[in-house]
């Protein structure tokens, strides 16, 4: 990624990020900005259409073995869980291991944030036999946890998670 590029997306992140902000250094989570005329991967496209639908959640994108985050959400996860973000493709991104998940997502809810857990619908095999093995992996947001909808229950200290498509309370999204 160029300098300048780098610059434009530091520029276009910060005056929209600027009126979201509180004092206190809470950073607010927000649409994702880019470049005008930038060229997005299908991931990106994906991610940004779904960060549409819920600009004031932190997205965590699952991306094989890894949870991603984009854009503001990459400098809120950097600050609160103390991981490294950097500037790929068109946005600023950090990535948890999905093992690890439930630790990261309760540190976020505690910090005061609304997180999303994009998932991917179907599995690199299914995918390799399937006639859509060519397209992107289909994602949707399946989880959203907050202060008041985040349980004991939800930390799962084993690693293991059941998907969950519908219905009411933390799950639904």
């Amino acid at each position: 990624v160029s300098l300048f590029r780098e610059r434009q997306l530091e520029k276009a992140a910060d005056s929209k990020s600027k009126e979201k902000d509180s004092e206190d250094g809470f950073l607010a989570p927000c649409d994702l900005s880019y470049p005008r005329g930038a060229k997005l991967t299908p991931f990106e496209a994906q991610v940004v259409e779904i960060k549409k639908k819920h600009p004031d959640t932190v997205l965590l994108v699952e991306c094989g073995y890894k949870m991603r985050f984009l854009g503001r959400d990459a400098e809120i996860a950097a600050k609160i869980l103390n991981i490294f973000h950097h500037i790929d493709h068109n946005f600023p991104t950090a990535s948890i291991p999905v093992f690890r998940l439930q630790i990261h997502l309760r540190r976020l809810v505690e910090a005061g944030y609304k997180v999303g857990v994009v998932r991917q619908m179907e599995t690199a095999a299914l995918k390799a036999v399937s006639d859509s093995k060519s397209k992107a992996f289909q994602r949707q947001l399946c989880e959203v946890y907050t202060k008041s909808t985040m349980l004991v229950e939800d930390v799962d200290v084993l690693g293991q998670h059941t998907h969950i498509t519908g219905g009411s309370g933390a799950g639904s999204g």
